[in-house]
């Protein structure tokens, strides 16, 4: 059996991606609070 790397890679991958989503969510939803405070 060859020792692959390739799962540690994808589970660091997915936790980077994660996060990323993460902060673009909450980015998103503090713009979507700033545009409704200015009505």
């Amino acid at each position: 059996m060859r020792n692959v790397p390739g799962k540690e890679q994808l589970e660091i991958f997915a936790i980077i991606l994660i996060l990323m989503l993460l902060e673009l969510m909450y980015d998103s939803l503090f713009i979507y609070g700033i545009l409704e405070n200015w009505d």
